[in-house]
C-alpha cells in the first residue's frame, strides 16, 4: 500500500503566531493603562479624575477586546456581543452545576437510607415484632403479602396498580439527566389530595430489582416525599404511606407521566 507522502516541518508564519497570541497586544495597552493610572495616582503626573477614569476604561476595554464580537452605539448606550465561545463556556458552567445539584440529590438521598435502615435495624433489635411498634413500618412487613408477578418488571401490580388511593397521590416527572445524556432523571412525589389530611411521617419507595438499593424510606418535609432517580428506561414504582395504610404504585410507562417522548420506547 502506498503511503502519502509526508508533509515537511514548516516554521510558523506571521498569521500562525498572530492566532497564537491574540491577547498579547490589546493586554500591553492595559498595561501601560494602569502604569499611567498608578503614576497618575502617586502624584509624579499632575491629572485630574477624568483622566483617571479614562485610563481605567481603557485598561478595561483592553482586556475585553479580544472576547467582544461586535460593538455598538445608540439611544441605550454602548451594546458589546460577547464571541459565542464565551457563551458557550457559561453554557457548560450551567450544564456542570446542574450535574453537580444532581449529583448531589443523589448521594444525599443514598446516605440518609444508609442512617435511616440502621435506625430500623436498632427498633427492630430492642422491639423485634412485624413492626417496631409504630416508631418506623420495615420494608419486610409492607411487602408481607405481596407476590411478584411480573419478573420482568417486579413491583407491577404489587402495590394495587393506583396512582390514587386514600387521598394520595403518586406522580413522577421525567427529564434528560445533567450527568449522563443518554440517560433520565425521574422525580418522583407523593402527596395529599386536595381536601385530604395532609401527608406526614415517611413514604416508602420500591424500585426495581436493578437499583442499589430499591427500596428508598423518604421523610415527608411540608406534606410531600419526594425521591429523586437516575434511569435508562420506564419501570413500576410501588409506594406505601401512611404507615403501611395506602399503597400506590405508577408505571413510569404511563401517559399521566411527564417525560421526553423517547422515554416510553426505551
Amino acid at each position: 500500500m502506498n503511503r502519502a507522502p509526508s508533509e515537511r516541518a514548516a516554521g510558523p508564519s506571521s498569521a500562525q503566531l498572530t492566532n497564537r497570541f491574540p491577547n498579547i497586544f490589546y493586554h500591553t495597552i492595559a498595561v501601560v493603562c494602569i502604569i499611567l493610572l498608578v503614576v497618575e495616582v502617586a502624584g509624579y503626573l499632575h491629572g485630574d479624575g477624568l483622566k483617571m477614569a479614562i485610563l481605567v476604561g481603557l485598561a478595561i476595554l483592553a482586556l475585553l477586546a479580544p472576547n467582544i464580537e461586535s460593538l455598538t452605539i445608540g439611544k441605550s448606550g454602548i451594546v458589546a456581543a460577547l464571541k459565542q465561545g464565551i457563551a458557550d463556556n457559561s453554557s457548560k458552567i450551567d450544564d456542570t452545576k446542574s450535574a453537580a445539584r444532581e449529583i448531589d440529590v443523589l448521594l444525599d438521598q443514598k446516605i440518609t437510607q444508609i442512617f435511616e435502615e440502621l435506625r430500623a435495624l436498632r427498633s427492630t433489635v430492642a422491639a423485634p415484632v412485624g413492626r417496631a411498634d409504630g416508631l418506623s413500618v420495615g420494608p419486610d412487613w409492607l411487602l408481607k403479602d405481596r407476590p411478584i408477578t411480573d419478573k420482568e418488571d417486579p413491583q407491577k401490580g404489587r402495590f394495587g396498580g393506583r396512582e390514587e388511593f386514600n387521598g394520595r397521590r403518586i406522580s413522577a416527572v421525567v427529564e434528560a439527566s445533567a450527568v449522563q445524556s443518554d440517560w433520565c432523571k425521574v422525580s418522583l412525589t407523593v402527596t395529599a389530595l386536595p381536601g385530604f389530611p395532609r401527608l406526614s411521617g415517611q413514604v416508602h419507595f420500591f424500585l426495581h430489582d436493578t437499583f442499589q438499593p430499591n427500596h428508598y424510606a423518604v421523610q415527608v418535609i411540608n406534606g410531600e416525599a419526594p425521591l429523586v432517580l437516575r434511569a435508562w428506561g420506564a419501570f413500576t414504582v410501588g409506594a406505601v404511606a401512611d404507615d403501611g395504610q395506602t399503597p400506590l404504585e405508577l408505571d413510569l410507562a404511563s401517559p399521566h407521566v411527564i417525560a421526553p417522548e423517547d422515554w416510553r420506547n426505551r
